[in-house]
């Protein structure tokens, strides 16, 4: 799968109470993303964000 900057030195999230490794570059994303959504600058009307990333979203282990 394609990848933003460099696919090593990856770090943790916790997705549905699960650890899972992302790249730094969405580590920090992820970590602006929720930033923003706590000063309501980021998501619907309700203020549910919703957003797609490929690494999360998409199983990348599946060479199918």
């Amino acid at each position: 799968a394609y990848v933003w900057g460099d696919s090593t030195g990856r770090l943790a999230i916790t997705l549905q109470g699960r650890k899972f490794d992302v790249t730094k570059n969405l580590f920090h994303a992820l970590r602006q993303l929720r930033e923003w959504v706590k000063e309501g600058v980021f998501g619907d009307e309700t203020g549910t964000p919703k957003f797609w990333a490929d690494a999360i979203c998409i199983n990348q282990g599946d060479l199918n």
